[in-house]
């Protein structure tokens, strides 16, 4: 009996011993698990929560001045993407604009043109709403350095069809930027700016703008443009 006792004490100390020597799977399994984690985060791109809290901000937004800077500056660090169909990009776009409609946009080929770290790139279309579900396609994708034109391509020519003219009490600032709405106006194939501002489109200087660069940006060709109206009033036009 008694010897029966100190085998029984003597199996689990054998076993424990045993265990030592097998080798250790569990880091290659981990390994193996963190491995493929990893190779799936690569095609998941953004998570659902920090897609969230970027889509409460307003950062993904460019304003229109904002571009119209990078157009009449001719900033090569810009890529303008219209997501319209190609009938639409026909009649007229952005000066520079590619068009890859919004229906293609996770093709191979065109998710390439999202890879490079080179550009930063600006999702047009005739209104928000388009490119805003665009940019959130692309990020959880996993794209970086994506941007929204607020308000679409209505407002981006309402506003340089029509600039609200300052008052005589306003800022000179509030002068300054009329008169560059309007240089960009004429450099989109709009109203001449020498039938509004004395000197014409060469006096014109955005705040961001050098005097040399306006002037070269005015004298470059630009596509024929034509603003559209949103059919209906709403957002995305025709």
């Amino acid at each position: 009996m008694k010897k029966r006792y100190i085998f029984l004490a003597l199996v689990p100390i054998v076993l424990s011993i045993l265990l030592a020597l097998l080798p250790d799977k569990s880091n290659s399994i981990d390994a193996k698990r963190i491995a493929k984690n990893l190779k799936s985060a690569k095609y998941t791109g953004v998570s659902p929560d920090k897609l969230l809290l970027e889509a409460v901000n307003n950062d993904r937004f460019i304003q229109p001045d904002e571009l119209a800077t990078v157009i009449m500056g001719q900033d090569p660090s810009y890529m303008l993407i219209d997501l319209r169909d190609a009938g639409q990009f026909e009649k007229f776009t952005l000066p520079g604009a590619i068009n890859i409609p919004s229906d293609q946009i996770m093709t191979e080929e065109n998710r390439a043109t999202f890879e490079s770290d080179a550009y930063k790139y600006v999702l047009i279309s005739n209104g928000t709403i388009l490119s805003d579900q665009v940019w959130m396609i692309l990020r959880r994708a996993g794209y970086d350095n994506l941007k929204v034109l607020n308000g679409g391509l209505n407002q981006f020519y309402q506003l340089y069809l029509n600039p609200p003219k300052p008052g005589d009490l306003d800022p000179s600032e509030a002068f300054d930027n009329y008169r560059f709405r309007k240089a960009v106006g004429a450099h989109l194939g709009l109203p001449n700016p020498d039938e509004f501002i004395p000197g014409g489109s060469a006096a014109v200087v955005a705040p961001s703008v050098t005097t040399e660069t306006a002037k070269s940006a005015t004298k470059t060709p630009a596509k024929k443009v034509v603003p559209v109206k949103a059919a209906g009033g709403g957002d995305e036009g025709c």
